[in-house]
């Protein structure tokens, strides 16, 4: 354990000394890939965005994995800030669904349901576009009804029905 910590200082070292000599930048650079950078692309679509598919950013390929993890950039990039508050404007509207279908339901296990559709839902949101912005880490989270990914949106489509289910059953049924 204590040889190890010896060679980690001493790597630590000869880059930080490479470094301040100027010598090796290139090196130490290229073996740190640099992390994406999707708020970038946020900051470029302006007010209104530059419009669907010609987002330039986007477009040529700066976006590693735009269709998925960084869709709030591609968004944002193309619809602007006024398309990404939209965004999150309905997702806050679905999760403010959920929540009344739980205030309103009868018992405790819908209730439960509808709480836990909720969370799911604002918990995805939230990790997404604070990964988009690099105030969370990359993570591979979708976002909700917009990413891409199959199992993700079957996922979050079972949960919407399960809570209508709660919804529709919240008044006890006469016969």
């Amino acid at each position: 354990m204590n040889e190890e910590m010896e060679l980690s200082d001493f790597v630590r070292d000869i880059i930080k000394k490479d470094l301040a000599e100027g010598k090796n930048d290139g090196r130490v650079h290229t073996r740190f890939p640099p992390e994406p950078n999707g708020y970038l692309h946020i900051g470029s679509g302006g007010w209104f965005g530059k419009g669907y598919n010609s987002g330039t950013q986007v477009q040529l390929r700066f976006l590693k994995v735009r269709h998925s993890d960084f869709i709030f950039s591609a968004l944002s990039e193309e619809f602007g800030f006024v398309g990404a508050i939209v965004v999150i404007a309905i997702l806050a509207f679905i999760i403010a669904r959920c929540l009344r279908a739980a205030r309103l339901s009868s018992d405790t296990y819908g209730a439960l349901i509808a709480y836990g559709a909720a969370t799911l839902i604002s918990f995805q949101t939230i990790v997404n576009i604070g990964m988009n912005l690099r105030l969370l880490p990359v993570t591979g989270l979708t976002l909700p009804f917009v990413s891409y990914g199959g199992s993700s949106l079957i996922t979050l489509f079972i949960a919407i029905g399960l809570v209508e289910s709660v919804l529709l059953r919240h008044k006890s049924l006469e016969f």
